[in-house]
């Protein structure tokens, strides 16, 4: 056992929840240590959220409750909320005011932070970093991406190896690949778009690739 449950409670959400407290020295592969026995953490409604087992940990006011879990070396730090049934694992992080909800998946040292949404069914992977005040949503499924500003990124859409900010809108069931998309965009449909900025609005069923200078728009 890593950590107990302090007598310390707050009320969240319509939820009593339990500022944790480690047992013994969390530390990780290379013996540094990242939690020292005694030192209190953030909030849980239950034990069933925070894994015993990996460096997982919750740091500062940040909370878990409901159905989440925070796994592996997966960490939750400032100001941050999980719930529902979200899954936070590997080395993610998520940070400062994010909020991680409904059945969303954040893994892979994938990064959420800022004032950053993501809900849903989504998943983000493989380093991805979500941020501002970026909305993940629906099924989404975000691979290898940096997404932020007012960006959103919903319904059955894919994107990846992608950078998508501005006002920019991904949704419906468009596939996104190592693009740049920002400004007004507005790609849904069944589109399919590679290698290249796009500004525009793209919501035909098509399938869109670079211009020959791989500057397309």
């Amino acid at each position: 056992m890593k950590y107990i449950l302090t007598n310390e409670t707050i009320e969240h959400a319509g939820k009593i929840l339990f500022r944790i407290q480690a047992t013994r020295d969390i530390t990780d592969e290379k013996g540094n240590i990242l939690v020292h026995a005694g030192e209190k953490g953030g909030f849980v409604e239950s034990v069933l959220n925070l894994s015993q087992e990996g460096t997982c940990w919750i740091y500062n006011n940040a909370k878990a409750f409901d159905c989440a879990k925070v796994l592996d070396d997966a960490q939750i730090k400032d100001e941050a909320e999980i719930y529902g049934h979200a899954v936070i694992s590997d080395k993610a992080i998520v940070r400062d005011r994010a909020e991680v909800l409904g059945k969303a998946k954040v893994t892979d040292k994938s990064v959420v932070r800022g004032f950053a949404y993501v809900e849903g069914e989504t998943t983000i992977r493989n380093q991805s970093d979500i941020s501002e005040y970026a909305h993940i949503m629906g099924y989404a499924d975000v691979d290898f991406c940096h997404i932020f500003g007012h960006a959103k990124v919903g319904g059955f859409a894919k994107v990846s190896k992608c950078t998508i900010y501005g006002n920019a809108y991904v949704y419906e069931d468009a596939e996104v690949v190592r693009c740049r998309v920002f400004s007004q965009a507005d790609v849904s449909g069944k589109t399919y778009v590679q290698n290249r900025d796009v500004i525009s609005k793209l919501c035909e069923t098509q399938r869109t690739k670079s211009d020959a200078d791989g500057k397309g728009k």
